[in-house]
């Protein structure tokens, strides 16, 4: 005897009720997927800079909270990191969000500023690493075409090879160059100097950096070697491996600002309501075909 599909004629019996039902969970999927991914732009955005950064270890203040707030640490734990055998390198970073003018607009806008040496470059990034040359004269940057805003006319003159002037706390810069990182939650883009220009552009102390970026020997181990130094320096420095930096970056967006609190809040929301919408598509099938079950 040929088998009789029951569960397919009581799913299809009703087509109209059918489409809703497929409708209602279709809704919640959708609901759900759209938080996970507003959440997932937040942490994207927020840590693809400490992505690029060409770095093994880090050094970092007890007192940092994020890329736009982390605070100082004395240079000379810079110099104390290198003399472990397993460090090749330490270079110092400086990173701080500031206001310029809009070279295009004239308005003034918030961005990062960030600073390294330029004998020992800090990031991964092709575009960055060949115009470091550009970088060696005073007062001059390169500019991120990912940042959020009015910038057309600006990137089209650098790429043809014009220098546009702009200012930044009331002293000329000069764009020099481009790279592409893009904005985040906590700035619509960023900049890149010399460690020079950086600290003729931005009021830092004297001997004091924002991160100490730490490149190992070939084969060393970074778990290893980020306890030996936590082990070696004082407690006003924090050692972080890459991957542990880019990880406080997301944890500082999901545990202490409204935005990362609202889409948690957002997706749990979404998962109850799926589970409400199945419920009760699932209870009210099952009440209206109960003579069906009992037979």
């Amino acid at each position: 005897m040929s088998r009789i599909p029951l569960a397919w004629l009581q799913l299809t019996g009703q087509k109209g009720r059918l489409m809703v039902a497929i409708a209602g969970i279709a809704f919640a999927d959708l609901l759900m997927l759209m938080q996970v991914g507003f959440e997932s732009a937040l942490y994207d955005s927020n840590t693809r800079l400490h992505e690029s950064l060409d770095t093994d270890l880090v050094l970092v203040s007890p007192q940092a909270r994020n890329l736009g707030d982390m605070s100082t640490i004395p240079q000379r734990r810079l110099h104390q990191a290198r003399s472990l055998p397993k460090v090749a390198s330490v270079a110092p970073f400086y990173t701080k969000a500031i206001n310029w003018q809009n070279p295009q607009t004239r308005k003034k806008a918030a961005i990062f500023l960030f600073g390294f040496d330029l004998e020992h470059p800090a990031f991964a990034l092709p575009e960055v690493n060949q115009n470091l040359a550009a970088l060696k004269q005073p007062d001059r940057l390169l500019f991120d075409q990912a940042t959020r805003g009015t910038y057309g006319e600006v990137i089209a003159q650098v790429e043809a090879g014009e220098s546009v002037t702009t200012e930044i706390a009331s002293r000329t810069v000069h764009i020099e160059g481009l790279y592409s990182v893009g904005g985040s939650f906590a700035g619509d883009g960023s900049l890149m100097a010399s460690e020079r220009t950086f600290r003729r552009l931005v009021p830092f102390s004297r001997g004091t950096v924002s991160m100490g970026l730490i490149k190992l020997v070939p084969g060393a181990d970074a778990e290893a070697t980020a306890a030996a130094l936590k082990t070696y320096l004082p407690d006003d420095v924090r050692v972080l491996t890459k991957a542990e930096l880019v990880a406080f970056e997301a944890s500082y967006w999901r545990t202490n600002t409204p935005i990362g609190f609202i889409f948690m809040v957002g997706t749990a929301m979404g998962f109850v309501v799926g589970i409400i919408i199945v419920y009760q598509i699932l209870y009210s099938d099952i009440a209206d075909h109960m003579a069906e079950y009992a037979t």
